[in-house]
């Protein structure tokens, strides 16, 4: 995995010949992962912070409807930070993946422009979810009861643009598995073995 991560890494903007189906499975499995982590290092503060917060509301004896209702205003706070850090990560992330996806489409025999498909869904997946966090800190400081925001949360959550997001990612796990072609295509010789 590392050689490939390596690899991937030094061509992240070379968009000519050929990628084998391990190099690039390899080098996504290092995305997601690098992915998920900047998320998890991102919300450990904002979490804590909420909860620290409302731990001190009920240790001072606060019901537990004005508990809940600070632990969400402390989280209205840092949910644009958090939003614009998951954006950031995201297209970051797509921008490392697009030339490896090209190369990996060029060695099933297929033209690197498909690679726009999973790209453009992504980026209408991230207004989508700078639109849903802008509605979701909306709610949390609406002055609302705990259970009405949590009613409002999961109409916002269930908005069927959450899911255009997994359309690229089939677009890209079905292009993704196909055999390479066997020996040299249009796009250059077969990979070499890392």
């Amino acid at each position: 995995m590392i050689n490939e991560t390596k690899y991937c890494l030094k061509n992240v903007t070379n968009f000519e010949g050929r990628d084998a189906r391990q190099t690039f499975w390899f080098y996504v499995l290092f995305l997601v992962l690098l992915q998920f982590a900047i998320g998890l290092l991102s919300a450990i503060p904002s979490m804590a912070s909420a909860f620290g917060s409302s731990l001190e509301a009920a240790q001072s004896g606060m019901d537990m409807e004005r508990v809940q209702a600070r632990m969400m205003a402390e989280m209205a706070n840092s949910l644009g930070t958090m939003m614009w850090i998951g954006v950031a990560t995201s297209a970051i992330i797509t921008l490392l993946f697009v030339a490896a996806f090209v190369r990996r489409l060029h060695d099933a025999g297929y033209s690197g422009w498909l690679a726009l498909v999973p790209v453009v869904i992504q980026v209408m997946a991230i207004y989508g979810q700078i639109d849903q966090a802008d509605q979701l800190q909306q709610i949390f400081t609406s002055g609302a009861s705990p259970q009405q925001m949590q009613a409002m949360q999961m109409e916002v959550s269930s908005n069927p643009v959450n899911y255009i997001s997994w359309l690229g990612y089939l677009f890209v796990i079905v292009f993704g598995v196909f055999k390479s072609q066997p020996g040299p295509n249009r796009y250059g010789e077969p990979p070499q073995p890392l």
